[in-house]
């Protein structure tokens, strides 16, 4: 389980970087895991991990991801811009497992990845309730109500670098440091439906709801890398203790094996 959470951290928030472009067959080749750079072993792994989202893989636990659904979530959420809290139930969500990598290089000299990844279109479906308010220009919006909840983002973008070199605080571990990110988000479609609202009212909601959040994406690009530092980094650095890089790239060799060996067909 610590293996399966240290490789889900890791992957997914250093944002399934896009390393070197040519992949590498572990049965096809005399290649020991000893001549392999984690530049690609990390692109082994989510390139087999993009296989097999559509169908999970139970022994390490991972549901299905494409679609993944959800029957309940509730959430609060409030930083300096914004206040949200309410649920979402029976939710799908769709589209997760169609992220290209546009762009990506791993120094071996310097440690360090820079990638450019993309999510052509993510949709959620599901019912709502919930009770926002956001500052527009130092003035309050706010917005509640119940609900059908249809929203498809366009062209998620994530741009960024990070480095991943030995602990200074312990030689025999990794960390995770200066790591830069951006989002870009092309376009929100809002196809949401409010019980308490005419039709009229809804449409004025969905495109006022489209264009906060476009706005929203840019204003809270300033506290992006703070965000993830606080949130994030300290869990991450703190599951690779003891763990050098060596082991590292042959867990991603391993189980991206595993994972092209579960033939995730459907039919």
């Amino acid at each position: 389980m610590k293996n399966y959470i240290l490789v889900t951290l890791v992957a997914t928030a250093l944002c399934l970087q896009g390393a070197q472009t040519a992949a590498v067959n572990l049965e096809d080749s005399n290649a020991s895991i000893s001549t392999i750079s984690f530049g690609t072993a990390l692109k082994m792994y989510y390139t087999a991990f993009q296989k097999i989202m559509p169908c999970g893989f139970p022994p390490l636990k991972i549901p299905v991801l494409a679609p993944f659904s959800m029957d309940y979530y509730s959430f609060n959420l409030t930083n300096g811009y914004y206040k949200i809290n309410g649920n979402v139930s029976n939710m799908v969500v769709t589209g997760l497992n169609n992220f290209r990598v546009l762009a990506g290089n791993f120094n071996a000299t310097t440690n360090r990845t820079s990638f450019d990844l993309i999510f052509p279109a993510v949709q959620a479906l599901g019912e709502y309730e919930m009770d926002a308010m956001a500052y527009l220009a130092g003035f309050p919006a706010q917005m509640a109500g119940k609900g059908l909840l249809n929203v498809e983002i366009v062209d998620f973008r994530m741009v960024g670098e990070f480095a991943l070199t030995p602990s200074s605080e312990n030689p025999n571990s990794l960390s995770v440091s200066d790591f830069n990110l951006h989002f870009y988000v092309g376009n929100v479609i809002n196809n949401n439906w409010n019980t308490l609202w005419d039709i009229s009212f809804n449409n004025f909601v969905n495109k006022f709801g489209s264009e906060l959040t476009l706005m929203w994406a840019q204003q809270i690009q300033v506290q992006v890398d703070d965000i993830y530092a606080q949130l994030l980094l300290p869990n991450i650095n703190g599951m690779l203790n003891d763990v050098s890089m060596s082991k590292l790239i042959e867990f991603f060799v391993s189980q991206s094996m595993e994972f092209d060996m579960a033939n995730c067909t459907l039919d």
